[in-house]
């Protein structure tokens, strides 16, 4: 490995390391009052292209791979549901909802449209490459 390539590698990690950091600080403060309405839409969303950017940047179309990723994903969303919930006892202040089982079928809803999609894409190449 080139040391360009090592230095391209570190940077790309640290860049994914500071998006997950807001991604989770993001999840942990209120949503402006404009986007109350629309928290479960926005689970479903975020959770729909945080599993096209799983496949897009690390499953690679690679099914094993892919499914590992929704499981991180699931698990991501659960533990933020329930940092939630301890955060509302661990400060004085309320920082955001409580634990929401709604908020997690929202989440798996958008990591199944997604997976639907990538399922047919798959069985599409599967099926349309000569071997």
């Amino acid at each position: 490995m080139t040391n360009t390539t090592n230095s391209h590698n570190i940077y790309n990690k640290g860049v994914l390391m500071i998006i997950i950091l807001l991604i989770i600080v993001g999840f942990m403060i209120k949503l402006p009052r404009s986007f109350r309405n629309y928290d479960k839409e926005l689970h479903a969303l975020f959770y729909f292209y945080a599993s096209f950017g799983c496949n897009l940047i690390w499953a690679k179309n690679k099914v094993a791979r892919y499914m590992l990723g929704v499981l991180a994903l699931i698990a991501f969303g659960v533990g933020i549901e329930m940092a939630q919930e301890a955060s509302n006892h661990f400060f004085s202040k309320k920082n955001h909802g409580n634990f929401d089982l709604q908020d997690i079928k929202y989440n798996i809803l958008g990591i199944g449209i997604y997976s639907s999609l990538f399922i047919a894409n798959y069985i599409y190449l599967k099926k349309n490459i000569d071997f």
